[in-house]
């Protein structure tokens, strides 16, 4: 089974869920299978503290389970911090614009690359040297609005970028057209986003919250499925229990 790197490379199909808020070690056991490539944990939406987030990471490391972490902004210490507690790449929110992603790439790698400072026991733990550092940190860029659509070939000019992945929620807010994922227009925007990294053999991605959405992208050629987050399968799990229970005599 080849590297994430290797596999975001390559545009195979790669399967990631989220973290958001549950800080209990034992969920990182929970997650790990051969199906998840990649685990999200989300500082952006999260509420996670910068040493709960290292714990997590570092469990996750013990299960040879990556660990991507959606840093809260692309500003130098989220990103670099996110990358010194032991995460194994960022994704960056609202990338709109070609020199927003060359501040990323400074933020994520070492000299002669970047600018990144060295530092972070998590990091320190695990080192193998400046150019597999820079060479196996993955980055994922997230186009959310229409401004990043419209810049996004020369957001993709930038060197290093490993994949881009859509935030259909905030792209559909910024469409005007609130939550609605199957409207035409949100579609269209998708597609513009989705052929532009086609072109480039890039990894491209979207959230998707139903197996439907799944389905579709997967179809017209994501190869990065992201789906669920541990909240939503511990709801969806008790809801369908109480059902259930509804039911009975």
């Amino acid at each position: 089974m080849g590297t994430l790197i290797e596999k975001l490379k390559n545009r195979e199909k790669i399967f990631a869920t989220t973290l958001v808020s549950i800080q209990w070690s034992g969920v990182i056991e929970i997650f790990k299978n051969d199906v998840l490539d990649f685990l999200i944990l989300d500082l952006e939406h999260g509420s996670f503290s910068v040493e709960a987030a290292e714990t997590l990471i570092r469990t996750a490391r013990a299960y040879e389970l990556p660990v991507i972490a959606r840093a809260a902004d692309s500003l130098y210490h989220l990103l670099s911090g996110c990358l010194d507690a032991g995460a194994k790449g960022v994704v960056v929110p609202r990338v709109e614009t070609a020199d927003q992603a060359r501040a990323v790439m400074q933020s994520v790698r070492f000299p002669p690359q970047g600018r990144k400072g060295f530092g972070g026991f998590s990091l320190v733990r695990e080192w193998r040297g400046v150019e597999q550092f820079n060479s196996q940190t993955a980055v994922l860029l997230q186009i959310e609005s229409r401004r990043g659509i419209d810049n996004l070939e020369e957001i993709l000019d930038v060197e290093g970028i490993s994949g881009i992945i859509v935030g259909p929620s905030d792209l559909s807010i910024d469409l005007g057209i609130p939550l609605r994922y199957d409207h035409p227009r949100l579609i269209e925007s998708v597609d513009r986003v989705l052929a532009t990294c086609l072109a480039r053999e890039l990894s491209c991605g979207i959230y998707c919250a139903a197996e439907a959405a799944i389905s579709l992208w997967r179809d017209r050629g994501m190869n990065i499925i992201w789906s669920g987050c541990a909240t939503d399968f511990i709801s969806r799990g008790y809801g369908e229990l109480c059902s259930y229970i509804e039911t009975l005599e």
